[in-house]
């Protein structure tokens, strides 16, 4: 009976053995295709990373013009405002003179119609 068995396990190693060598090269051939996956999903990453950084320094550099633009427009605004009282005054200025002439006119009339009264 146990040279049946020993038969019977032989018989069983042989059908066996060539499937579990071809299923052991399958294993190594997918686990050498996830290695290259892997390093080309790490490849990928280190380089998604390096754009990130690069996109992260240029959004910088966009914040600090507008924070430049932002200082140099308020500069402006103020300059804009000191150039607008400045003409309000001039305005005002002309006005009191504009008056100070229609008074002038008046009292040349008023000489006048003096004068010619005497």
């Amino acid at each position: 009976m146990s040279s049946k068995v020993s038969e019977a396990a032989g018989t069983v190693e042989r059908l066996l053995l060539p499937r579990l060598n071809s299923i052991d090269g399958e294993l190594k051939s997918m686990n050498t295709r996830i290695d290259l996956v892997q390093g080309e999903v790490s490849k990928v990453r280190r380089e998604l990373h390096g754009e990130i950084g690069s996109v992260r320094n240029e959004m910088g550099s966009v914040r600090h013009e507008m924070g430049s633009l932002r200082n140099e427009v308020t500069a402006m605004h103020r300059e804009t405002l000191a150039n607008i009282a400045k003409v309000e005054q001039k305005v005002d200025s002309l006005a009191v003179r504009f008056d100070l002439i229609k008074d002038v006119e008046k009292l040349k009339v008023k000489v006048a119609e003096l004068e010619k009264r005497r």
